[in-house]
């Protein structure tokens, strides 16, 4: 038994075939006068002549190794793509015939020099106006005359799509339908084209041309051979002659899904001729194709946010556009004005298109949310019966179920919908009722080919739908798509042009941020929406659902959406008049509809639970993950609306003091009592816990107590203290009081709590004693006020390693013990530098100080000042020696760097006092008493001539009694013994008053 059934109309005859081969699958179906061509998913190409009559058909293989294949009509031309991306063209009678293949040209070298090599084709699509090929690159090359667009005898690059992938090409008579989305834009030299003839051209081999391409490789993965290089954007020239070009176009209705990225995407399936539809679906195709979700996650939740957004963005983002010599609607200009250039259809920008196909004069859209859009000519009804000439622009097909699969035969349009039933559009040529088909399924699905191919194809009077199992997720599925359907409706037609409104007048980027969050949930349900339907056709097991298998993602998105839901709902955002969303009544409505979803995914998986009696342990630990979230959620949008009442209710002054977007109300003393221990009984004492801060209200003051740095602690109940505890901060105690021992008991949890999330810790988890965190003190603090603290603390105190920011302008950043900057540490000041060790606030041991007048000092300190053995730098000395009290005070080295002298000796309050030797820079030697840095009484001189006196001297010279040798006259020796030495003299010697 084959896996598909062929029909013929007009009467929809059952077709019998004749064939001891296994066909499979079969991915397209082309007919030409009465011969049919099938190529199956093992790319085996299959011929026969059909006989209506006998309502039979012998098929016999034709050729193999066939990727896609397309028929010219006209001229009765066979054209093949093989598995090397070679194109062949035969003519008729095609067994006789040998093939002749069509070369397409590669481009020139791009800027950088680099030649691409051989261009591969991959799929192949023909009209009356000519051929359509694109590379495994998606780019789009033609020959014929397609007018404005391409006029060429042979291949050449569609230069209207350079800044574009192109997913699908299709055909009808003499019109072009491709669906695209727009690559991401890298810069290029700044080359115009009078420079380089070149600069259009983009090289994927070229990492130059592209330098992300390996980042690239992650979400992007040929659909036909395995050794295709990584794509990825286009030339910047070929971006703006785009851009030129659709400035020209008219009535183009551009509406397109912001994206938060691009990321490759690649369709399997793309052709159409003359008569029918291409058979690629991205309906019917794996997550492969816009990049697997299995290969983004790599253990960061936000990288894997982000880039599944990316994927949803590509699916959603994609745009349908239309070329052709004629327009009685074909164009989907909403006008029948002929254009000979490119066209974007109206309205299916941005709707997320996923597969489009064509008969001979008209066309269809199907979109991910299953959707159907017909525009074209309905002379045959091909459109609708109703009796109207055509249809100019996209008409949504109206049916209660929506549409899993279309088909286009020469004019007919074949629909499938998601209950499995088949309707047919089309003129009634007989009075025979057509025979009704239904959709047949596989018993089992052991021969079925997992690659992506559509359920129903057609092409003139035939069609083809394969048997297929599905998975029992219809109402699922169902429900998905109209989920989908809503949120693109509500973003494009109110949340897109509010968002534009606010970025104009700069108001309540709290809004802004939820419609961000808004839009991430949709990208991540167009991807969700994918995986479903891979899933309903069983080309993915249910272990590859983006909602289980990215549970962790998409639940975190939720969370982020709940955020800032909950923000806007504190700060009465959707009450604001200013803020409201056009006509919209119950601006909230629109937003909490996105929380109704989350019981439908449990359903989900309750019902997979049913269904599989495997593997239970994954899908339980998924619904526990949805379940989870949905009671956070209930309690994060309780709690908000408590708080906004709170603020209505609690006056204006409290509220533009402490009211902010981010802040939630836990608990309210007005309404379960706590007091302050020995207080004034006169006294009103308010206290409000927040979800960050503990306030302490008495009416004029207002205290804040932020809870990373609140400690808390039971006390034990005497006579006046019962149901107490103790609340310490950087700068206060406090002794509360509560009602009774629940009310204790509620209050103190709900503090611990609130400490636990503002330290990012577990509900589980003990409040630590030790605790890194943030605190600012107030003006009236004695030591540090307005200072601000980073760092580690004990119990309300400062302890560990810290870094501290002073109103003065000072910094410090190093150890403290008990509240005190003391342990090793640098404190920045403007007048210098200080780095070393410190004592209660104090340079206190040993340090370097830097300070601005070039002046340093490195030694020891003693409560703030130079005490000990220390060396100071200045730029008239350098000292070595003893300090006390910030002055040279005992022995020390004095190097003078004006005058040059040196002098090594005793020191009193930065003067030389007491024994000291002084040597001038002209060589002079002093060593005797000095008093106020001057030498007296009794000393010592040596004189660079060799003269030498001992006495009664001044660094000016002899004063007093002493003896004198010069180096002249009579030599005389003599030896002159001192306290410490003897000293032999050679010279004149003279003793007398000098």
């Amino acid at each position: 038994m084959q896996n598909f059934t062929l029909y013929h109309d007009p009467e929809s005859i059952e077709i019998e075939l004749c064939t001891n081969t296994h066909l499979h699958h079969i991915k397209k179906v082309r007919s030409i006068q009465d011969q049919a061509f099938l190529l199956n998913t093992r790319n085996e190409l299959f011929t026969g002549l059909v006989n209506a009559n006998a309502c039979y058909v012998e098929l016999k293989l034709l050729t193999t190794a066939v990727i896609d294949f397309d028929i010219d009509c006209k001229d009765k031309r066979l054209y093949i793509v093989d598995d090397k991306g070679c194109v062949h063209r035969s003519t008729l009678p095609f067994e006789k015939n040998e093939p002749v293949e069509i070369t397409v040209p590669s481009p020139k070298s791009c800027v950088h020099g680099f030649k691409r090599p051989k261009l591969k084709i991959s799929k192949v699509c023909v009209n009356e106006d000519g051929i359509l090929f694109v590379t495994m690159q998606h780019e789009l090359f033609a020959m014929g005359n397609f007018e404005d667009v391409v006029c060429s005898n042979y291949p050449v690059p569609v230069e209207c799509f350079a800044g574009f992938k192109i997913l699908q090409v299709v055909a009808g008579s003499n019109f072009v339908v491709v669906l695209t989305y727009k690559k991401p834009h890298i810069g290029f030299d700044d080359i115009s084209d009078e420079e380089s003839d070149t600069s259009n051209y983009f090289n994927s081999n070229c990492y130059l041309c592209s330098p992300d391409a390996k980042q690239n490789e992650m979400f992007y993965e040929e659909s036909i051979t395995p050794s295709t290089a990584a794509e990825s954007s286009n030339g910047k020239n070929s971006s703006e002659q785009l851009e030129q070009i659709s400035s020209e176009i008219k009535n183009l209705a551009i509406d397109v899904v912001p994206t938060s990225g691009v990321l490759d995407q690649r369709c399997d399936e793309s052709n159409n001729d003359v008569n029918s539809l291409n058979e690629c679906s991205m309906m019917s195709s794996t997550l492969e194709d816009v990049g697997s979700v299995e290969d983004l996650m790599e253990g960061d939740i936000e990288a894997d946010i982000i880039k599944i957004c990316r994927v949803g963005a590509n699916m959603l983002g994609t745009g349908v556009w239309c070329f052709g010599s004629v327009n009685k609607g074909h164009l989907g200009t909403g006008d029948h004005i002929k254009r000979t250039r490119i066209n974007q259809v109206l309205g299916l920008t941005g709707q997320g298109v996923v597969k489009v196909c064509c008969g001979n004069e008209h066309s269809v859209a199907i979109t991910l949310d299953g959707r159907l859009f017909l525009w074209g000519n309905n002379n045959q009804q091909q459109i609708s019966t109703e009796e109207i000439e055509d249809v100019s622009s996209p008409r949504r097909y109206r049916n209660a179920q929506n549409v899993l699969d279309v088909a286009c035969g020469s004019y007919s349009t074949i629909i499938l919908h998601n209950d499995l039933q088949i309707k047919e559009i089309r003129k009634e040529l007989s009075d025979i009722s057509p025979q009704k088909k239904s959709f047949k399924s596989l018993e089992n699905d052991e021969s079925k080919c997992k690659e992506s191919t559509s359920f129903i194809l057609a092409s003139n009077n035939l069609m083809i739908q394969n048997h297929s199992t599905l998975a029992p997720i219809e109402k699922h599925l169902n429900s998905e798509q109209k989920f989908l359907q809503d949120m693109l409706q509500t973003y494009q037609s109110i949340l897109k042009p509010f968002r534009k409104k606010l970025y104009f007048t700069n108001k309540n980027p709290t809004i802004d941020h939820l419609c961000q969050q808004y839009l991430n949930i949709l990208n991540m349900t167009a991807v969700n929406l994918k995986s479903m339907v891979d899933f309903y056709n069983e080309t993915i097991g249910y272990t590859d659902v983006l909602f289980l298998i990215s549970s962790t993602e998409m639940t975190a998105s939720y969370r982020a959406y709940t955020t800032c839901f909950c923000d806007v709902v504190v700060m009465h955002g959707f009450l604001n008049e200013n803020l409201a969303l056009g006509k919209v009544k119950d601006t909230r409505k629109i937003f909490m509809a996105l929380f109704q979803r989350v019981w439908c995914y449990v359903d989900f998986i309750c019902h997979l639970l049913e269904i599989n009696s495997l593997n239970n342990a994954f899908l339980e630990e998924k619904r526990s993950v949805w379940e989870k979230y949905k009671i956070e959620k209930d309690l994060a949008i309780e709690l908000a609306d408590k708080t906004a009442k709170f603020w209505e209710t609690s006056g204006k002054p409290l509220a533009a003091k402490l009211q902010s977007s981010e802040r939630r109300l836990i608990l309210d003393s007005k309404e379960l009592s706590l007091k302050l221990m020995a207080s004034n009984r006169f006294s009103s004492h308010w206290f409000i816990l927040f979800s960050d801060v503990f306030c302490h209200y008495t009416g004029s003051n207002l205290q804040l107590y932020p809870l990373n740095t609140l400690w808390i602690s039971p006390l034990l109940d005497i006579e006046n203290r019962k149901n107490s505890f103790k609340l310490t901060s950087p700068e206060d105690t406090m002794i509360l009081l509560a009602q009774d021992l629940e009310a204790k008991t509620k209050w103190m949890e709900a503090i611990e709590l609130g400490c636990k999330s503002c330290l990012e810790l577990s509900a589980s988890s003990a409040v630590p004693k030790f605790r890194n965190a943030t605190y600012t003190f107030s003006e009236k603090h004695s030591k540090y006020p307005r200072a601000r603290y980073v760092g580690q603390w004990w119990c309300g105190q400062m302890q560990g390693i810290g870094h501290f920011e002073f109103p003065d302008g000072r910094m410090y950043t190093g150890q403290l013990s008990n509240n005190e900057i003391s342990g090793i540490g640098k404190m920045f000041s403007p007048t210098g530098v200080y780095e070393g060790e410190f004592l209660n606030g104090k340079y206190h041991g040993h340090g370097v100080l830097e300070v601005k007048n070039k002046e340093t000092y490195e030694g020891n300190f003693k409560d703030g000042v130079y005490q000990g053995h220390g060396v100071l730098r200045t730029n008239q000395f350098t000292y070595i020696g003893e300090f006390s009290n910030n002055s040279k005070n005992g022995y020390g080295v004095l190097d003078d760097a004006i005058t040059g002298d040196k002098y090594m000796g005793m020191f009193v309050d930065n003067k030389k006092c007491g024994p000291g030797i002084l040597i001038t820079m002209d060589g002079n030697y002093f060593e005797g008493t000095f008093v106020n840095d001057s030498l007296a009484n009794f000393g010592i001189a040596f004189l660079p001539n060799g003269s030498y006196f001992e006495g009664e001297l001044t660094l000016n010279g002899p004063n007093g009694k002493g003896t004198l040798c010069l180096p002249t006259s009579d030599v005389k020796i003599e030896t002159i013994e001192l306290e410490d030495r003897k000293i032999e003299m050679i010279g004149t010697i003279s003793s007398g008053t000098f």
